[in-house]
């Protein structure tokens, strides 16, 4: 057995432990809400985690997935992460620790298996493909965080604006009162 049928054969349990390793980010209280309520309104975050990285986990074994719908995955999962004040290696780190998902718990047990030259010789070419693809999910996951935070402050920007410009506005209109209630008694 090869790397692919074996992260194929061995997906719920990978998968599961991929995306315990994304639940590790939130506090410990909330993870575990995340980790069991399957309802879509109130546990967002787990939904999301889930889906997102079901697409994520298909494209990285080599499944048939229109990049479009991979980089929608990737989008969603990283805009959750990347409103939730985590640090990039907190929100995005996730992502690379499925290398060592497969190389601890797929590589090494197909090594076992496959141990003549030429077996062990498509192991590990199909573990530097999978090494690769996660690769470039990371580095499109540190664009889109980028992108994303920056989005964000944007955000706060324009609302400290608001808010400030808000508080002008309020002091001009008392000021002008001021103003008014001084002349009507001079």
């Amino acid at each position: 057995m090869l790397l692919m049928e074996k992260a194929k054969a061995d997906k719920d349990i990978l998968l599961q432990k991929w995306v315990d390793m994304f639940y590790k980010a939130y506090p410990l209280g909330s993870s575990g809400f995340v980790r069991t309520s399957k309802d879509k309104f109130t546990n967002p975050i787990g939904l999301i985690t889930q889906t997102s990285l079901n697409t994520l986990y298909d494209a990285v074994i080599g499944e048939d997935i229109d990049p479009a719908k991979v980089h929608s995955a990737l989008a969603e999962i990283v805009q959750l992460r990347a409103i939730q004040e985590m640090t990039p290696s907190k929100a995005v780190g996730p992502l690379a620790q499925l290398k060592t998902i497969l190389k601890q718990d797929a590589l090494s047990v197909c090594m076992k298996k496959n141990n003549d030259s030429k077996n062990l010789e498509k192991l590990f070419d199909e573990y530097f493909i999978v090494d690769s693809r996660i690769d470039a999910l990371f580095l499109m996951a540190l664009d889109l965080y980028s992108s994303d935070r920056e989005k964000v402050f944007n955000l706060r920007v324009e609302e400290v604006h608001r808010s400030q410009s808000q508080v002008v506005r309020w002091a001009k209109l008392r000021e002008g009162k001021l103003e008014t209630n001084h002349n009507t008694e001079g």
